[in-house]
Parts: structure tokens; sequence; C-alpha cells
């Protein structure tokens, strides 16, 4: 596999599946992109580097081509920083002063005499706080952790006390809006109620501020030192170059980085190994046939098997789902193209296993590899592990 990095050149609107036409006003985006929206644009630029490539009869090779991420990636002049998705296992709470922290969410027990849930397994564990809080969540709270944070939260989950949000990682990206008018071809003028505008993901720099200052509504302080890129891998070579991405033709500069790519450290590999309760992690979303759960297990008894390893599915903390759309261009575009509305289960995802039988050594074959029941070549269901002690 080889590692791409996508430098974003303008706003790049990654559309939800909503319509846009005459009674809409406002063309939305995701907050992130989707993986098929850049196996797309990776294989798009793979196949227009090759002579006579014939779409219709070659299709379906370039379909079996895999591609993985998105994974967020801050830059600067000095360095590259990957950022994975907040994990659904911790939640940001601000106090009365406005300290944003992070407290560690884990499964624990109930009283099956006095306490009960609606979980659609007995055998499922809530996930609670590990004390009450009275605190409320907090505004702008980080969308995306650093890697090396992100590592120490899968490697070591024993402390209970809090951390402090700002070093952890970044708030969502910024969501730029563009105002457009339709222009009569014949006068040069705009048409009436041609008026409409498209929202777009803004990965540049970013303006910096201080609100601080009461005599001052908004003073500026310049521009932060870094923007961001998506990082990606695909099967084969592509030429470095410019390439539309998403809606509106927008440009990104696709070029090939060596080293970028996050690999298991060596004390996160040792700790699985030694571990029977273990954590996974969704780091893109995923499609499983069962809603929520993974196509490996058994939704009667939570039982299931990675690779040789007999495990047990004991919890799992889940945001809302997703709907995903996405168009299939081997069918044309004839309306044909459209795929059926499904449900993601979001990146960030997190689900709880015990070990019953095997040699706990494989997790480290699951590192950025895909659970995905569907589309895993797209780089659906991507997933890290992390140990977990009840």
């Amino acid at each position: 596999m080889k590692t791409y990095l996508i430098s974003p050149k303008a706003p790049l609107m990654f559309r939800d599946g909503r319509g846009f036409d005459a009674d809409s006003s406002i063309a939305e985006t995701l907050a992130f992109p989707r993986p098929s929206t850049l196996a797309g644009a990776i294989r798009t630029a793979w196949a227009e580097s090759q002579n006579n490539f014939n779409y219709h009869v070659q299709g379906k090779t370039l379909l079996d081509k895999m591609v993985q991420g998105p994974l967020l990636t801050e830059i600067s002049s000095s360095e590259r920083k990957i950022l994975l998705p907040t994990p659904a296992d911790s939640i940001c709470l601000a106090d009365d002063q406005g300290n944003k922290m992070i407290y560690r969410l884990k499964p624990a027990e109930i009283n099956q005499d006095n306490e009960g849930t609606n979980l659609p397994n007995d055998d499922l564990m809530p996930v609670f706080l590990p004390s009450e809080i009275n605190q409320k969540p907090a505004n702008n709270a980080p969308a995306f952790w650093y890697l090396e944070q992100f590592i120490d939260w899968l490697a070591d989950d024993h402390s209970d006390a809090p951390l402090p949000a700002e070093p952890q990682g970044v708030a969502a990206l910024p969501i730029e809006v563009r105002t457009h008018v339709s222009i009569d071809p014949g006068t040069y003028t705009n048409k009436a109620s041609h008026l409409y505008q498209t929202a777009g993901i803004d990965f540049s720099q970013g303006q910096l501020h201080d609100d601080k200052d009461e005599n001052i509504l908004v003073k500026q302080l310049g521009w932060e030192k870094c923007h961001y890129g998506l990082l990606m891998q695909f099967s084969d070579k592509i030429p470095d170059g410019l390439r539309t991405i998403g809606g509106e033709a927008r440009l990104g500069q696709i070029n090939m980085v060596d080293g970028c790519w996050p690999k298991l450290p060596k004390e996160l590999k040792k700790k699985l190994a030694d571990t029977t309760l273990f954590r996974m992690h969704l780091v893109t979303p995923a499609i499983f046939t069962n809603g929520y759960l993974p196509g490996f297990i058994d939704k009667a008894t939570l039982h299931g098997k990675l690779d040789d390893l007999d495990v047990i599915l004991r919890a799992a903390a889940l945001p809302r789902w997703q709907a995903g759309t996405s168009w299939n261009m081997l069918k044309g575009k004839t309306g044909k193209g459209m795929r059926r509305v499904q449900r993601l289960v979001p990146a960030g995802s997190v689900y709880w296993f015990e070990i019953k039988n095997g040699d706990a050594k494989q997790l480290a074959n699951y590192w950025l590899t895909s659970i995905s029941d569907e589309r895993k070549n797209d780089g659906y269901g991507l997933v890290v592990p992390g140990i977990w002690t009840k």
C-alpha cells in the first residue's frame, strides 16, 4: 500500500444526500468526508493515469483496488500530525468557569434487582462515568484527537482522572458558506429568484482572534501556523497532481508521502498481547448487516470470532447513526446508479470485548484494518484496538 496526502486548495463540499433544487436555498456538506467519496477520487486519479482505461470494461477491476482512510492530518512547516475521531468512550464537560475536561466512560455491571436498561441484549453492559459529575457538555469540544494522545488512551485506561481538553485535539473543521447567483447569458445580469448558497469544509489556515478584550468586539491576531489535509492509502501508484474532489469541482493536491501512515506502537502491542479484555475503536464509519452489531458477532449470544480468537461482546458506545448514500458509476448516470441509503455506524464508536479463547497477540493484526461487513475496499470500518480493565 502507498500513502497519499490530499491537500485541499479550496473548501471541499461533501454532500449529505439531501436534494438541491429550486426548492432548496443551500447545498449542505457533511462535517467530514465519507471514505467512499475519497476512494472514488483516488481510483479516478489512477484510472486517468492509465492509457485507454475503459470504465465499463475494467470498472470491476477498479473497485477491487483497496483504499484506506481518510485520516485528518495537521500540516505545518515542520511536521505532520495525524488526528483520529474523538472516541465515544470519552465525554468533554465544562465547569462553571468554562474549563473543559475530558472524562472516561467505562462499562459497568448493574444491580439486576433494582435497575434495568433497554439495551438490545440483556448481556450487554451499560456505559457510565466513573462517578457523578455535576457539569454540562462543553461547547466546541475536540472532534479529533492527536494520534499520540489517542494511543495513550488506548494503552492505559486505569486512571479515572480527567484530561484537559485543549492539548488533546482540535474542534470540528469550520464550514464556509458561499453565496452564488445565476447569470442570464443574454443580459449578463443575475436571474430573478436564482440566489443560492453552498457549504464546504475549510481545511485552510484559520484566523486567530482574541475575544477577551471587552473594549474590542473581535481582535484579529493573525493566522494559525497549520492547515489540514486528508491522509489515504491506495494499492497502486498515482502521479502527483491536482484533482477535483467532492462537489462543485473543488481542487485538491494529491501527493505521495512516505512514513506517514500510523503504525502500531511497540508498547501498545505488548499490552494487547497480555490482555484478555480489549476495546475496538472505529476511526472510519462502518457498515454492519445487523445495524450496530459487527457481522462477526452472533446477534443472540454476542459471541464471535476474530481470526482464531473466540470473543464475546460486553458493551458498546455509539453516537447516533449516520445516513450513507453514494453513486455507483458502473450503472451510469441515468438515475439507476444511486445506491440505497445505508445506516452507518459513525467513526469514534467503541466496542468492548472479552477473549474467551485464543492468543491475544492476534489483536495486533487489527491495527487500522477493516471490520466492516460491506465495502471494506473503500475504507469503511477501519479500527484500532486498545486494552480494557474492568
